[in-house]
């Protein structure tokens, strides 16, 4: 226990709040709450600094209650429930596991409040394979960087800092001289970071990536019509040929929509042109609010990814049909289960008269207020968990900062599995 006035350093802290999952953190626990003093973001320093409210009773149509009786009513709208959905997901595995239990138990539907970006990946994995990468491999091989589309930094603002260090590398003891170049939107006017030798810009807008990135891969393959060459894309596509180790990364939930599948297909394709002759690996940029960790609890599971229904009985996949957003929009969920212990962003807009059972912090504001809300704890604040890096290889441990009366999403899921049993 910390008491007023004193103070505890804790070290190597791992943050769950976006996809890097960086774990050097140092964070000094005092009475009055935490502070960030190593290693932080403006991400991280806005979670881990965030006072939590001193009421943290639950709450029935914005009215507190007792715990019990918002449980017992959660209990009865999923009874009651002939399509309920379970989204969000922004908790730590064992969370995702308590929301895939109960989906199962009342034959829900589970999909993560950012699995947009996730499943855009997924469309060129499963059409025609990608070689990927992690942030280590990153770090300790790539000396050029493509950023394809939007300003990564905004998602994981550290992504420079941890990927592309400057000095010793585990394979280059002098460190490895390093490249970085943009192809997107604002690419010009995005800052240069500090690690990186040599930075450059290939401004374009968002309807012209795809264009663009078809051009530089008939560039590459010595295939671009006579005439018709971009000087710059010329360049970039030397680059590629000649790096050691080029890396290719987007962020597919900052790409437009009904664009985003093909241009992670056309960068999948590149790629594998560049595997060819050299070495070369995807990026994709993602992961926060453990969404890789929902990916994975679920296909362990169930042998399914996200988008998943249990209400035929067993586990059926549709990335279509069982979106969250498509079923909320179309009116065919009749209730919602939504966890956002880690944010994970703005819920869609519901109907007025479709129940929202709200699993968030202490303090977490919705318009209108939900049917039930049940505050958790933060998972690596004020509860133990674990979460999946954004690279979907390492796991992370994540311990409780300090003592909370503050129940894990997992136990509160539990108390309405436990409570709908009751019931039966």
């Amino acid at each position: 226990m910390v008491r007023a006035g004193d103070t505890a350093l804790r070290e190597d802290v791992p943050c769950p709040f976006c996809g890097l999952a960086c774990d050097d953190l140092e964070i000094e626990v005092g009475a009055d709450g935490l502070a960030v003093r190593r290693g932080g973001c403006p991400i991280s320093r806005a979670a881990f600094e965030r006072a939590l409210p001193a009421d943290s009773r639950a709450r029935l149509a914005g009215e507190p209650c007792a715990r019990k009786a918002a449980i017992e009513r959660a209990a009865q709208i999923l009874g009651a429930s002939r399509l309920p959905l379970f989204g969000g997901l922004a908790a730590d595995v064992a969370g995702i596991r308590g929301a895939l239990a109960l989906a199962d138990r009342v034959g829900g539907v589970v999909d993560h409040g950012g699995s947009a970006g996730l499943f855009a990946d997924l469309t060129a994995l499963r059409d025609i394979g990608m070689i990927t990468t992690t942030f280590s491999e990153v770090r300790n091989r790539c000396d050029l960087l493509l950023i394809v589309g939007p300003d990564p930094l905004p998602l994981m603002p550290r992504l420079f800092e941890r990927c592309l260090p400057a000095g010793p590398t585990l394979f280059a003891a002098d460190g490895i001289e390093r490249r970085l170049v943009r192809l997107g939107p604002d690419a010009a006017a995005a800052p240069a970071p500090s690690p990186v030798q040599r930075c450059s810009a290939i401004p374009c807008g968002a309807d012209e990536l795809l264009p663009k990135l078809a051009a530089l891969r008939a560039t590459l393959k010595g295939r671009a019509p006579p005439g018709a060459t971009d000087p710059a894309l010329t360049e970039l596509a030397g680059a590629l040929r000649t790096a050691r180790y080029p890396v290719i990364a987007w962020a597919a939930g900052m790409l437009p929509p009904p664009e985003a599948d093909l241009i992670g297909l056309c960068l999948a394709e590149l790629v594998r042109d560049l595997n060819r002759a050299g070495r070369a690996a995807c990026l994709p940029l993602g992961g926060g609010a453990n969404v890789a960790g929902a990916h994975q609890a679920c296909l362990w599971q169930t042998g399914q990814p996200l988008r998943t229904s249990f209400g035929a009985g067993a586990p059926r996949h549709d990335p279509h049909l069982f979106a969250a957003r498509r079923l909320i929009e179309h009116g065919e969920a009749d209730a919602v289960v939504w966890t956002a212990a880690l944010d994970g962003g703005p819920l869609p807009p519901l109907s007025p008269d479709l129940p929202l059972i709200l699993l968030a912090p202490p303090g977490t504001e919705r318009s209108p207020e939900p049917a039930v809300f049940l505050p958790v704890g933060r998972p690596g604040i004020e509860s133990d968990g674990q979460i999946f890096r954004g690279d979907r290889v390492v796991a992370l441990p994540l311990a409780a900062l300090r003592p909370s009366d503050l129940p894990s999403v997992a136990a509160t899921l539990a108390e309405i599995a436990e409570a709908l049993e009751g019931s039966a």
